[in-house]
C-alpha cells in the first residue's frame, strides 16, 4: 500500500514464509519434498533417516526395472511359442 501512495518500497507484499520456503524446490511437488526434509532434518537420526529412505526408492527403482524387463522376456516368449 505505501508503494501506491508514496511510490517507495516493494509494490507487491513479501511471500508468506511457507510460500517463500517451498518454492526452494520447485514444482508440482515441491511443498511435499520440503515436508519431506523437513522430516528428515528434525528426525533424532537424520543420517539414517535419509539412508533408510534413499535404501527405498533404490528398491522401488530396481523392482520398475525388473518388472518391465520381465514383460519384455514374456513378450519375447509370447513371440517365440508363436513361430514355433
Amino acid at each position: 500500500m505505501r508503494w501506491l501512495l508514496t511510490g517507495e518500497g516493494e509494490m507487491l507484499p513479501k511471500p508468506a514464509p511457507d510460500q517463500e520456503e517451498s518454492e526452494t524446490v520447485p514444482g508440482p511437488r515441491g511443498r511435499r519434498w520440503h515436508h519431506l526434509i523437513e522430516l528428515v532434518e528434525t528426525s533424532d537420526d537424520p543420517d539414517g533417516m535419509l539412508a533408510d529412505l534413499f535404501a527405498r526408492a533404490q528398491d522401488e527403482a530396481r523392482r520398475r526395472e525388473l518388472e518391465r524387463a520381465l514383460i519384455e522376456l514374456r513378450a519375447e516368449l509370447d513371440r517365440l511359442k508363436k513361430r514355433a
